[in-house]
């Protein structure tokens, strides 16, 4: 069985780059989406992974159906393994075969890191985990697979905005959702999920207002 390897940075770039600038808009450097790089709502897929998904709040990783869902999709288009980026000043990079991404969570680096990238050999998907959200993108081929394990958007969906939609009742910043929401589902879909998911009148307003501002 192939193990996880750790690369170094030229590696890394020589190894990844092409999926990498494949999956992000402008393909970021490290240092871009390192603290104090660019913000996470700024790291934006290309148009080239076409269905995206929210996957989860405050997440402390890539939940197990997800993570099934992607292995599936990876064996189907034939890609062996993927790239791993926590994100830290000097980040730990990895590359993962597919057969270990229910180990990587085990690695006491990437648990220091928590905030990371999965990121596709050939391009064809991407996760980001912040310390607020889990999102991915893929192409439409890849993530018919992933939709049969993984949970219902409507279902996440709730869970996201019931979560913050209490966090704004006491004063937190709810702004930022309509943005990211923006990226992965298109304004009217957006501004459609706000209006029916989010009960407290303010919260609304704020976050529709967000989503023309």
């Amino acid at each position: 069985m192939n193990a996880i390897k750790r690369l170094n940075p030229d590696e890394f770039w020589r190894q990844a780059g092409y999926g990498f600038r494949k999956v992000f808009v402008e393909g970021p450097t490290l240092s871009d989406v390192l603290p104090g790089g660019m913000s996470a709502t700024e790291i934006v897929f290309t148009d080239h992974l076409d269905a995206r998904r929210l996957i989860s709040h405050h997440p402390g990783d890539v939940p197990y159906d997800w993570r099934n869902g992607i292995a599936k999709g990876m064996k189907a288009l034939g890609e062996e393994g993927f790239y791993l980026i926590g994100m830290e000043r000097e980040p730990p990079l990895w590359y993962v075969p597919v057969e270990e991404i229910n180990n990587i969570y085990r690695m006491h680096e990437l648990r220091l890191a928590h905030e990371h990238f999965m990121v596709s050999v050939n391009g064809a998907w991407a996760v980001e985990l912040t310390f607020d959200w889990a999102i991915m993108a893929g192409t439409q081929p890849f993530m018919s697979f992933v939709d049969q394990y993984a949970p219902s958007q409507k279902e996440t969906l709730k869970q996201f905005l019931d979560y913050w939609e209490d966090s704004g009742n006491t004063g937190s910043n709810v702004e930022w959702i309509s943005t990211l929401f923006t990226h992965l589902y298109g304004r009217e879909d957006a501004k459609r999920i706000i209006e029916e998911m989010i009960h407290t009148e303010s919260i609304k307003a704020r976050m529709i207002n967000a989503l023309f501002s």
